[in-house]
């Protein structure tokens, strides 16, 4: 059965019912949306296969609470693994981490228990906090709306629990060049090579991906998509995040670096000089000439999109 029309049968059996078993109806229905709702949702079912592994009571979650939430929302290929690095090193900020990533999960669980999604999160800043009591999370658009959903709430409507909440602090980064994005993305899924920290063999194999069109514009929307996400999230919750762009990170990394601690109002690690990541750029000739392409072949796909990012929908 379809959603929409489980809803309507639903809503039949509400019409129907007697004012006695109403709320009973209701509440059977509400209980049957949260769980279609979440029927392709991986964070919800790892994390309910997870739970079965939780034999005993969990300890209270004890004071000091974190006191200052850093959320960073990003987009796959941004260089958010660079920025998060930097943020580690520098030892203020927290350890920022994809806690909501699905495939992170099963791992992350297993060092921090938890009987809900709520008290996870919750357990996970707290330990992965700084000395300051500042924690950091990353996340795309896609873990942000899992999350909800995993909740019963409506990622474009509802309220959220903390730290997704107006009393934390925001940062937005995406990249200027979404076909180069979207190219590296391409190459990094079908070559397996994320990052350049990884083995140089995997590296070789993503110099070897052929040009796909449809694959890269494929990635194009996913990246468009959770943009406009983002984008709609913050107008809703009249959220003011700090921007900057991949490119700026590449240009000034340590002015970043100092403008995140201005921006959530601590104090500059004196002592921490930024040296060199071991997170590299991983792009080359090949994805220069595949970038080349797509933009011969797609300028009115690029044109439109430039006019119109973060302001609609890329999903029909």
């Amino acid at each position: 059965m379809s959603f929409s029309s489980m809803m309507k049968e639903f809503s039949n059996q509400v019409k129907r019912s007697d004012q006695k078993n109403r709320k009973q109806t209701i509440a059977r229905m509400q209980l049957n949306v949260y769980r279609m709702s979440n029927r392709d949702n991986q964070l919800f079912h790892i994390f309910q296969k997870e739970l079965e592994k939780i034999a005993s009571p969990l300890p209270p979650l004890l004071l000091p609470i974190i006191s200052k939430n850093l959320v960073i929302c990003f987009t796959p290929r941004s260089g958010s693994s660079w920025l998060t690095d930097m943020i580690e090193k520098s030892g203020g900020l927290g350890k920022a981490g994809e806690y909501l990533n699905p495939e992170h999960l099963p791992g992350i669980m297993s060092r921090y228990p938890a009987l809900s999604l709520t008290d996870y999160v919750a357990r996970v800043l707290k330990g992965t906090s700084s000395y300051n009591r500042v924690a950091s999370i990353e996340l795309t658009w896609f873990h942000l709306r899992n999350f909800a959903l995993a909740l019963g709430c409506r990622p474009l409507k509802d309220s959220l629990p903390k730290p997704f909440d107006g009393d934390s602090w925001y940062v937005w980064l995406r990249r200027k060049n979404f076909v180069a994005q979207a190219v590296s993305l391409y190459k990094a899924t079908e070559s397996g090579f994320f990052h350049s920290t990884q083995a140089q063999g995997q590296q070789s194999d993503g110099l070897k991906t052929p040009y796909n069109n449809e694959k890269i514009k494929k990635w194009c929307e996913h990246i468009l998509q959770q943009e406009y996400g983002f984008e709609r999230w913050f107008e809703l919750h009249r959220i003011k995040a700090l921007r900057f762009f991949y490119e700026d990170l590449c240009d000034h990394p340590a002015f970043i670096l100092k403008l995140l601690y201005t921006f959530v109002d601590e104090p500059f690690p004196e002592d921490f000089e930024l040296t060199e990541s071991s997170h590299k750029k991983i792009g080359d000739e090949h994805s220069l000439m595949l970038i080349d392409q797509f933009t011969r072949e797609e300028h009115q796909f690029i044109e439109y999109w430039i006019e119109n990012r973060g302001e609609k929908s890329a999903f029909k």
